[in-house]
C-alpha cells in the first residue's frame, strides 16, 4: 500500500530503518529502501528505490516446486484472482470457460483467497459441477500449479509465480494500477488483457483461451518465454540489503 511522509519520517526520527514493498506513495521516496518488484519501469525517481522483477522472490513453498513440462494437450488449468477478487472474476470467468473446458475434457482448478466474500455461493455451485476443483485460502498454491499447464489470473504477484512454474496465462488486471505491472506481456509468456469490463472481458478471455487450445505451437512459444525466469534466488539479495541497512544504522 502507498505510504505518506508521516508514515515513514517519524519512524526514522526514532532510529528505525524503514523498508517498503510495493509503494508508490511519498513515503516510498524517503524510506531507507523501497522495493517495487511489480513495476519494471520506474514510476518516480529515487536513489533508494529498486524496480523490476529481478527483485521479486517467490515464497518458500516454490523452492522445491516442480515447474511444468510442456504438453501438446491441456489437461488442466488454473483460475486464481488474488486474495479479494473485487469484481468476482472467479465466478464470471469460470462460467465463461466452463463449456469449452468440458468439451475438451480439461479440469479446472479454482483457487480463491481469504478475502473472497462470495465463497459459500461459489462452493455450492461448484459442488454440482464435474471437472472443477475449488480450493479456498490455500497456503500452498504451488502444489496446484504443478498440476496445470495453463492459467487465467489477475495481474499481481501470481503472474511471477506462473513464470517461475513455466505456466503461460491469460492475465486480467483487476484495476488501473494492476495494468501498470508490465511484466505480464507476450514477451514473457502471457496474454495481457485490459482491466475488467463487463461482458467485453468475458468475450476476450474465451477468444484467447480457444486460440491457446487450438494452437499448441503458439502455446509452446509462450511457454518457452517463461523458461528463463526463476525467482527463488532474489530473496538472498533482499536479505543482504536489509542486513546492510541495519549495520549502517
Amino acid at each position: 500500500m502507498n505510504t505518506d511522509l508521516e508514515d515513514v519520517v517519524p519512524l526514522q526520527a526514532i532510529g528505525s530503518v524503514v523498508v517498503n514493498f510495493e509503494d508508490l506513495g511519498e513515503g516510498a521516496k524517503v524510506a531507507n529502501a523501497t522495493i517495487n518488484e511489480l513495476y519494471d519501469e520506474p514510476q518516480f525517481q529515487g536513489t533508494n528505490t529498486y524496480w523490476g522483477n529481478r527483485y521479486f522472490f517467490v515464497r518458500d513453498e516454490f523452492v522445491n516446486a516442480v515447474p511444468c513440462k510442456f504438453e501438446d494437450k491441456v489437461e488442466a488449468m488454473l483460475l486464481a484472482f488474488g486474495g479479494v477478487d473485487q469484481h468476482d472474476l472467479t465466478s464470471k470467468i469460470l462460467h465463461t470457460i466452463l463449456d469449452t473446458c468440458r468439451s475438451r475434457n480439461i479440469r479446472v482448478y479454482v483457487v480463491t483467497g481469504p478475502g473472497y466474500s462470495p465463497y459459500k455461493e461459489l462452493a455450492t455451485k461448484i459442488d454440482r459441477l464435474d471437472g472443477v476443483t475449488l480450493t479456498h485460502a490455500t497456503g500452498v498454491i504451488s502444489k496446484i500449479m504443478e498440476k496445470v499447464s495453463l492459467a487465467i489470473t489477475s495481474n499481481g504477484r501470481t503472474v511471477y509465480e506462473m513464470a517461475h512454474m513455466n505456466i503461460p496465462a491469460i492475465v486480467i488486471p483487476q484495476h488501473e494500477r494492476e495494468q501498470t505491472h508490465a511484466f505480464a506481456c507476450e514477451e514473457n509468456g502471457f496474454i495481457a488483457l485490459k482491466p475488467y469490463e463487463e461482458n467485453i472481458t468475458e468475450t476476450e478471455v474465451l477468444k484467447a483461451l480457444k486460440h491457446l487450445l487450438d494452437n499448441p505451437n503458439y502455446r509452446r512459444y509462450l511457454y518457452n518465454k517463461t523458461i528463463p525466469y526463476r525467482f527463488d534466488k532474489s530473496k538472498e539479495w533482499v536479505i543482504n540489503l536489509l542486513d546492510r541497512l541495519l549495520q549502517e544504522s
